[in-house]
């Protein structure tokens, strides 16, 4: 997630976009491997999202002026969508806020060109809810698997996949860390803006 938002970011940068938008987000998650897996299985194309957003952002995004600050600001709904996203996390009792949440929430901005773009490739947001909660029981489950694990009886390979794992979930808690400081960097930075 927190990959999705820093290509979001440096998207509306390298474009010299005055704003930073849901459209600049959805780009970024086309690049997040949960987010294009859920897009892909919904029937749409993450390469003609990638098309279509590159075309508008060179048509409709307005660009910084030369005297203007550096840094785009992002817009109020972007940061609705991930506040959004980090509300309905919370009510779920989940750790952390992944692609999908995020990209759920992108739906509840029903005037954005995002979810034009989305609608446009066959992607609805009861199918995208629906594979994002998927995925998030099969994280559960790989989990709860390996929390009963008991590490001493673990024998060759078992015992190399079990420090895999552990690895890997440092990793992930590291990365989950991580997003959520971006995403209380990015909301104080949109309430000074």
């Amino acid at each position: 997630m927190e990959k999705a938002l820093i290509r979001a970011i440096r998207e509306a940068k390298n474009h010299h976009h005055e704003y930073v938008t849901v459209e600049h987000l959805l780009y970024g998650l086309l690049h997040d491997e949960l987010a294009s897996y859920i897009i892909s299985e919904c029937g749409g194309s993450t390469d003609t999202l990638k098309e279509k957003l590159q075309q508008y952002f060179a048509a409709e995004i307005p660009k910084l002026s030369s005297t203007g600050s550096a840094e785009p600001a992002q817009t109020i709904a972007f940061n609705r969508v991930l506040q959004r996203a980090v509300a309905h996390v919370q009510s779920c009792g989940k750790q952390e806020v992944d692609s999908g949440d995020v990209l759920v929430s992108i739906f509840a901005e029903t005037e954005s060109h995002a979810v034009f773009f989305l609608s446009s490739v066959g992607v609805g947001r009861m199918a995208v809810a629906r594979l994002g909660q998927v995925a998030d029981d099969r994280l559960h489950h790989v989990d709860q698997r390996h929390q009963s694990l008991d590490a001493a009886e673990l024998v060759g390979d078992e015992r190399e996949v079990a420090l895999d794992v552990d690895v890997r979930r440092a990793e992930l808690a590291l990365q989950r860390a991580l997003v959520r400081l971006k995403i209380a960097e990015h909301t104080r930075r949109g309430r000074t803006t």
